[in-house]
């Protein structure tokens, strides 16, 4: 295993020239820490959710489908200081940390205190269904412990060892797992389900906290200054989230309300598999983004390790996306049932939309490195819009079909977007640099 382990770092080192922050042996170990913690995940989350699946059936599981949808779009009033904010700082200024993450701490609880109100009051007010009630009124709760606690994480991230939230992580998936088995043996409440995701959010938390205040940790500090600076560097990056997040859950919300509930349940099984793949181009970009583009400082270099990582992704995302669209009809089956056999295409095509996804990342590191809020905002509006007329539209006609159309025409939307920005940018940065390299 180690000597397998010698060769990867080999192949990266080949693949990708590393610059002088931080060790390539670093990058490598991240890298392979996220993907096996992406690995372990994949398969405890889609048994977790075959369970799921196979005990609510497809209406029921289209239902919490949709509340989880619900809970993702009010999860995005927390990103007003999301990552983007706070990483790039962390990496350029470690003697800060304390103040950074004191500050970040304090807006994201305070918005996800607003955020609980406004997605609370809508539940009660505006849904019809009481079991999309319910479920969506307890994983609200949520919002309280995901955004505020992964400052921390912000902090490993930028430290190159992502390694203890891994382990967090995994032990807290393993305690969900561990309960959802129980209610689906037992056939329990559905309700259960929801409580077992504030659950692990809740143990992630904690377990968090007990990580990073150790001795020698920097001590939290709350900056007034600093505060009105994240919100305001934030807020642009914060609409450029809010056009992601509705664009990657419109799917759902159109489906929920112009098909039914049991289609939305076996889209969401096609859907549920393709998204445990995609995360993979996050992983990615978390991995290689603050070695190869946040902290390198020559742009030639810079571009030279951007066209090299478009083509590692490119071919990850071909072969996976072929592999996984070969699996599709064992994998629907086997997780999910025969009841969710319609589910089959969709998967078949759905797996290629990795090589946007993938492609987009790289152009997302890029826009971010250079604080290019504004195009971030142009991209995922311009994916929004594309999605959204494409639904609006054809999703009557098409059904299940058209919200896959969508994505894929989202997202090469935004990679037609991303595309444009790279030229831009160097024209702009490669001229002025090789006239004057100091």
């Amino acid at each position: 295993m180690i000597q397998n382990l010698r060769s990867l770092s080999k192949l990266f080192e080949k693949f990708v020239q590393p610059s002088r922050t931080p060790s390539l042996s670093v990058v490598v170990r991240n890298i392979l820490w996220a993907l096996v913690e992406r690995g372990l995940q994949i398969v405890m989350t889609l048994i977790i959710t075959g369970l799921i699946a196979r005990e609510f059936g497809p209406e029921l599981y289209g239902k919490w489908q949709y509340a989880l949808s619900l809970l993702f779009i009010a999860t995005t009033l927390t990103y007003l200081c999301g990552s983007e904010v706070v990483v790039p700082r962390l990496v350029a200024n470690p003697e800060k940390a304390g103040k950074i993450l004191g500050t970040a701490f304090a807006i994201r609880i305070l918005i996800s205190s607003i955020a609980y109100l406004i997605g609370y009051t809508f539940t009660s007010l505006f849904l019809s269904d009481p079991e999309v009630s319910a479920l969506a009124q307890i994983i609200l709760l949520l919002l309280f412990l995901v955004e505020p606690p992964a400052v921390i994480v912000a902090w490993l991230q930028s430290k190159t060892n992502i390694a203890p939230a891994v382990k967090i992580r995994l032990a807290a998936l393993s305690g969900k797992f561990i309960a959802i088995t129980a209610i689906a043996y037992f056939s329990l409440s559905y309700k259960l389900v929801a409580v077992a995701w504030v659950g692990e959010g809740l143990l992630v938390a904690i377990l968090l906290f007990l990580v990073y205040f150790q001795p020698g940790s920097p001590k939290w500090q709350f900056s007034r200054a600093d505060a009105f600076t994240f919100l305001k560097d934030g807020a642009i990056f914060w609409l450029g989230l809010l056009f992601m997040t509705i664009f990657l859950r419109q799917d759902r919300l159109f489906l929920a309300e112009h098909t039914t509930y049991t289609e939305l349940g076996v889209y969401s099984a096609a859907i549920q598999i393709t998204e445990n793949w995609l995360v993979l181009g996050t992983i990615l970009s978390q991995s290689f983004a603050p070695k190869y583009l946040y902290g390198e400082q020559s742009p030639c270099r810079v571009n030279q390790n951007i066209k090299k990582l478009l083509l590692l992704y490119l071919a990850i995302a071909l072969s996976g996306s072929a592999l996984l669209s070969l699996s599709s009809n064992f994998l629907i089956t086997a997780i999910f049932g025969n009841s969710y056999a319609d589910a089959v295409p969709l998967l078949q095509y759905a797996a290629f939309l990795s090589v946007a996804t993938f492609v987009d990342s790289v152009y997302n590191a890029l826009m971010l490195k250079e604080q290019a809020a504004t195009w971030v905002v142009i991209k995922w509006a311009t994916a929004l819009t594309t999605a959204s007329a494409i639904n609006f539209f054809f999703i009557e006609h098409l059904g299940t079909k058209a919200p896959l159309i969508a994505l894929f025409l989202g997202y090469g939307a935004a990679c037609v977007v991303g595309i444009i920005y790279w030229i831009r940018w160097k024209k702009r940065v490669l001229p002025t640099y090789q006239e004057d390299p100091s």
